[in-house]
């Protein structure tokens, strides 16, 4: 019997933001919070982060209002700051079971920071495209948490940003007048 071989995908952006910034997104609970679940119909209900090697972090989020569809845990099996963080991650929830290792490099550009995602291990293509669309969505936040626009490497999109505040009530962009803060939920989408 032969085992199908696992599956891997990679991603990547520029933020205009130092590698520091990129790298507290994914070290601290309160930054993390903001764009690990950037669906406006979602939220995150359980957010920690344990910021060392051997730590990691733990999530509950999904559809509003409870926000408990799944679940997300991270072990933090290589963490070099400011550049290197390798989670191995077990996402579950409503019929899924995924086991993964994501390596995010953080590489200083002119005028800001590349992060490299590469995510593997995966058991199918269901799972790749899955997970892809997640972190395409988490990347995307990341840049909305960072409070400056993304782009794809390559690619220039234009970005429109969808806002609620903790109410649920829709936030028009023209009516911010302050950096959205942990009562708010964003999600990001390119126009392509």
């Amino acid at each position: 019997m032969t085992t199908a071989p696992l599956l891997s995908f990679d991603l990547d952006r520029t933020y205009p933001a130092p590698p520091e910034r990129v790298w507290a997104a994914f070290t601290r609970a309160d930054l993390l919070e903001r764009w690990a679940c950037p669906d406006p119909d979602w939220r995150v209900s359980t957010c920690e982060v344990d910021a060392r090697e051997g730590g990691g972090y733990r999530l509950r989020f999904g559809p509003r209002p409870a926000g408990e569809g799944y679940r997300e845990t991270a072990t933090f099996a290589v963490f070099e700051p400011v550049e290197r963080l390798v989670l191995d991650v077990l996402t579950e929830g409503e019929g899924m079971l995924e086991r993964s290792r994501c390596t995010v490099l953080l590489l200083p550009v002119e005028g800001g920071t590349r992060l490299e995602l590469t995510v593997e291990g995966l058991a199918d293509a269901k799972a790749v495209d899955g997970l892809r669309e997640g972190w395409q969505w988490c990347l995307e936040g990341i840049g909305t948490q960072l409070d400056v626009p993304t782009t794809a490497s390559g690619c220039g999109a234009p970005l429109s940003v969808q806002v609620r505040c903790e109410h649920d009530h829709h936030v028009a962009a023209a009516e911010i007048e302050t950096v959205p803060g942990p009562g708010f939920r964003t999600r990001v989408a390119s126009d392509d």
